[in-house]
């Protein structure tokens, strides 16, 4: 994509859900290299929008557009290997027996368990996220063993692992100290 080149475009797009409007006419634009924080009430619609914007259900009107792909011109299952979401709900579907290298290596494969064998690479590159992380200390342990902040690190190096050219956070700090 283009410096300039605008990375998320919404215009009108509103979310309607069995009839309840839980997003009304959402514009704004992110351009290639900006960053911006979605700010909001308990139940404003901020997790509605950001899974709409990593490629998790389609606008009930308005046009979306992701890494400058029209939603309902593309199949959505490719355009969310490029984007790394961090959410609350992901946390619950991850098997508590993998340890947290596992979790970090299966956000490459677009999938909650890895039932293939891993190469060095991998391992290398796995290792050098949670270490990003802090989380040098849990690399061996179980994922249902760790702590909510414990989770949250392992969870942000999987989204960090798969190289994403947008990374959406969705309550990152949960859970972690102030530092």
């Amino acid at each position: 994509m283009s410096e300039n080149q605008a990375v998320i475009e919404c215009q009108d797009v509103s979310l309607i859900i069995n009839g309840t409007s839980i997003l009304t006419e959402i514009n704004f634009k992110l351009i290639q290299g900006e960053h911006c924080v979605l700010l909001g009430l308990n139940g404003s619609g901020k997790t509605s929008l950001l899974k709409l914007l990593s490629g998790y259900g389609y606008p009930s009107e308005g046009k979306l557009t992701v890494l400058g792909r029209y939603f309902g011109e593309i199949d959505l299952r490719i355009l969310r290997k490029r984007i790394g979401w961090v959410h609350m709900d992901l946390k619950y579907g991850i098997p508590s027996f993998m340890n947290s290298i596992e979790v970090v290596i299966s956000g490459k494969r677009g999938a909650l368990v890895i039932y293939e064998d891993v190469g060095k690479s991998e391992l290398d590159k796995a290792v050098h996220f949670l270490k990003l992380m802090n989380a040098e200390k849990i690399i061996d342990r179980r994922f249902g063993s760790l702590s909510t902040g414990e989770r949250q690190k392992v969870l942000i190096a999987r989204a960090l692992f798969m190289d994403p050219e947008i990374l959406l956070l969705d309550e990152p700090c949960l859970g972690l100290d102030p530092v």
